[in-house]
C-alpha cells in the first residue's frame, strides 16, 4: 500500500509538471520582451532558468518513485496472482482437467500474469501521470486563457471516442494473443513430452 501511495504522488507530480513546462518556456520567450523595462534579460532568463532546474529535480524523483514503486508492486501482485492460480488448479478435480486442456495452463498462468503485471506496473503509473497531465493543463489553460481553452474543451468528446476504441481494440487483440500463445504453448510442451518418450527408448 505505501509503495502505491508513493508511486501515484510520483506519477501526479510528474504529469502536473509536464503543463508547467510550458508555461515556464513561455516565460523564457517573454523574457525577451519584457513589458516593462525593470528586469533586463540577463536577469529574467536566469530566474525562469533557475525554475526549470527546480522543476527537473522534482521530475527526476517523481519519475523515479513512480516507476520504481509501481514495478515493484506489479511483480508482487503477479507472484501473489501465480501462487494462487496454481493452488486454485490442483484443488481441482479430475474432471475439470477432462475438459479444459492441460497442455495450455502452463501458458496460460505466465502470459496472464506478464500482462497483469506489465498492466499493473508502468501502465498504471503512466496513466495517473497523463490524467494530472491533462487535469493540471486544463486549469493552467483556464487560468491563463479560458476563452481558447473552453474552445480546445470541445474536442475531448471526439478524444474520448478514439481512446474508448483502442482501448477496445487492444484488448481484444490481447485477449487473442493470450488464446494464441496459450495453444502455442500446448503444442510445444506435447512435442517436448514426446521426444523425451522417444529418447527413453
Amino acid at each position: 500500500m505505501v509503495l502505491m501511495i508513493l508511486g501515484t504522488a510520483g506519477a501526479m507530480v510528474a504529469g502536473i509538471a509536464q503543463p508547467i513546462q510550458i508555461v515556464l518556456f513561455g516565460d523564457v520567450l517573454n523574457t525577451f520582451h519584457p513589458s516593462d523595462g525593470t528586469v533586463s534579460i540577463e536577469e529574467g532568463v536566469r530566474d525562469v532558468a533557475l525554475k526549470i532546474v527546480y522543476l527537473v529535480v522534482a521530475v527526476f524523483f517523481a519519475g523515479t518513485f513512480q516507476v520504481a514503486c509501481w514495478t515493484i508492486t506489479a511483480s508482487g501482485q503477479a507472484k501473489r496472482i501465480r501462487s494462487k492460480y496454481v493452488c486454485a488448479i490442483m484443488a481441482k478435480d479430475i474432471g475439470w482437467f477432462d475438459v479444459n486442456e492441460p497442455m495450455q495452463l502452463g501458458s496460460h498462468v505466465v502470459e496472464a500474469t506478464m500482462t497483469i503485471q506489465e498492466g499493473m506496473g508502468r501502465k498504471i503509473g503512466d496513466g495517473l501521470s497523463s490524467f494530472a497531465m491533462g487535469n493540471a493543463g486544463v486549469v493552467i489553460g483556464l487560468v491563463k486563457g479560458w476563452q481558447l481553452t473552453l474552445i480546445l474543451l470541445a474536442f475531448t468528446a471526439f478524444i474520448a471516442v478514439a481512446a474508448f476504441l483502442s482501448m477496445k481494440v487492444l484488448s481484444t487483440t490481447t485477449q487473442a494473443g493470450l488464446e494464441a500463445y496459450g495453444k502455442a504453448g500446448a503444442i510445444a510442451q506435447e512435442a517436448l513430452s514426446n521426444e523425451a518418450c522417444i529418447l527413453e527408448r
